[in-house]
């Protein structure tokens, strides 16, 4: 959970930094052609901030991104329940992305569509993962960091060893030592300014929640 204003702060700026190349830029761009991803994500760590600061003074605030991130959701078909994104989040397209209430997704995760956590069970996703179009993420699955899991791939057990590229259905191990995807050009200095202001906001590496809780 985000609990103070200023965590909440680092996690819209992150997530802002992390899709600086998915959203769009320059006026006209901004104007007739807005980014729904971007206000998709500053509404799911709004409300992430506002459940966690449950005062009657905030109740407008919260009916208010309540409401806009559902009908954010409903146009971009996300269905992402608040507290389950690790920050830095990049969302690369829009299309079909749901994921289950007990699904935690760690740091620096890349996202992109057409993927399911389907079931109930909880399901743990490490730092710094890819996760490719069309994945499909099924029973209580923890995957460790800085792992990437090839497009149309089914997930439906763990993988415990970092740096692994995961593919298949099912999904078995493809290559171990893998660099992780924040290795490559400007993902990697967009990891860096977000790791930088962080550490300049005196802010702990576990804002959100322990990739392992339950």
């Amino acid at each position: 959970m985000i609990k103070t204003y200023k965590e909440l702060q680092f996690c819209i700026t992150a997530d802002d930094i992390m899709n600086e190349q998915v959203y769009p830029t320059g006026l006209f761009s901004r104007i007739f052609c807005p980014c729904y991803i971007k206000s998709y994500l500053h509404s799911l760590r709004w409300l992430d901030y506002l459940s966690s600061n449950r005062h009657w003074y905030n109740l407008p605030l919260y009916l208010y991104y309540r409401v806009r991130f559902h009908r954010l959701g409903y146009r971009l078909g996300f269905e992402i329940p608040p507290g389950s994104l690790g920050y830095g989040c990049r969302i690369s397209h829009f299309g079909s992305l749901t994921l289950n209430p007990s699904s935690r997704i760690g740091n620096y995760c890349c996202l992109h569509n057409l993927v399911t956590f389907a079931g109930g069970e909880p399901k743990r996703i490490g730092n710094r993962c890819f996760i490719s179009t069309g994945c499909v993420i099924a029973k209580e699955v923890y995957i460790a960091d800085d792992c990437t899991i090839s497009a149309n791939s089914l997930v439906n057990r763990s993988f415990e060893k970092c740096k692994t590229l995961l593919g298949g259905v099912t999904a078995k191990e493809l290559a171990t030592d893998k660099p992780s995807w924040l290795s490559e050009g400007l993902y990697n200095e967009e990891w860096k300014r977000c790791e930088q202001l962080r550490l300049d906001m005196e802010l702990p590496e576990n804002i959100i929640f322990d990739r392992k809780d339950s």
